[in-house]
């Protein structure tokens, strides 16, 4: 495939036309010869050769390029450029606390992504995610060494997480429950280092599922 095809390619599907969107020409075409012209159907290792991924040394994380995540962050804020509650993903903490604690998130949301040591504190509603009926990623992650860092707070207790559910981390977890009407059906992961929850759900809901719980001291 030659870099016009490519380009048109990649344009498609980052912008849902055939060029790129006015301001991001240059983004685009730098993408695309990064990436070598490639096709729709290149695989895994090619990307691993042309460096545009790479794969933790236990297998169980894929890291991306800077640039091919900025583009793909990008696509996503063009989603909805006013209003990131109507955005798939989330992982700006401001755009995070504001559409949490103002509850504007709705289906349109599939991702939430948080570094809680990037906010002092947040409140959230007991129905912040009620909206959210296609939510399949929910982190909470505290990235510290040797602390976790705990800002998010639930003084009302948490009413609804919706079985679109498939990945769920919450470092230092501020309840002792999961939602009454919680359905792990479909999660894959699940982990809550450092929480004090104490009862997860009732009766045997998961068909294959890898569960993380750690409650002792951190420090």
């Amino acid at each position: 495939m030659n870099f016009q095809n490519s380009l048109e390619l990649f344009s498609i599907n980052a912008f849902g036309k055939t060029y790129p969107k006015k301001g991001y020409e240059e983004l685009s075409k730098r993408a695309v010869e990064y990436a070598g012209n490639f096709s729709a159907d290149i695989g895994t290792r090619s990307l691993l050769d042309k460096a545009l991924i790479s794969i933790t040394s236990d297998g169980d994380h894929v890291d991306m390029h800077d640039l091919i995540q900025q583009m793909g962050r990008e696509v996503v804020r063009q989603e909805s450029i006013e209003n990131p509650g109507q955005r798939s993903r989330l992982w700006n903490p401001e755009e995070v606390y504001d559409v949490l604690t103002n509850n504007r998130g709705n289906g349109a949301v599939e991702g939430i992504c948080l570094d809680m040591t990037q906010i002092t504190y947040m409140n959230l509603s007991s129905n912040a995610f009620r909206k959210m009926s296609n939510l399949r990623l929910l982190a909470f992650k505290s990235y510290q060494d040797f602390e976790i860092i705990n800002s998010v707070y639930l003084p009302k207790g948490l009413e609804c997480l919706h079985k679109s559910l498939r990945y769920f981390e919450w470092d230092g977890y501020p309840l002792e429950s999961l939602p009454s009407t919680f359905c792990s059906e479909k999660l894959v992961e699940f982990s809550m280092p450092y929480s004090n929850v104490k009862k997860l759900w009732h009766g045997v809901q998961v068909h294959m599922i890898h569960i993380s719980i750690t409650r002792q001291d951190p420090y």
